[in-house]
């Protein structure tokens, strides 16, 4: 399968954001109005449902177009 259905989609961008946001506050980032590498902080660092609607859109349409690159993905139809 080389597109992710809608549904799928919308799961994997879920699940690989909630991932980053972990993976992010073990390194010390916090959230914040705007992206700043320098003080660790980003306004991305927030729960799904509380990301712009644009973000959430494009997070979910690379998911669905690419979504062999995900490793959650892979874990479910055991890709190697």
């Amino acid at each position: 399968m080389n597109h992710a259905t809608e549904s799928e989609a919308t799961t994997l961008a879920q699940i690989e954001h909630a991932h980053w946001v972990v993976k992010h506050m073990q390194c010390g980032w916090t959230a914040g109005e705007r992206r700043d590498p320098i003080q660790k902080a980003s306004p991305y660092l927030v729960p799904w449902g509380e990301l712009p609607p644009m973000v959430q859109e494009e997070r979910e349409k690379e998911r669905r177009y690419t979504p062999r690159r995900s490793p959650v993905w892979a874990l479910l139809h055991r890709i190697p």
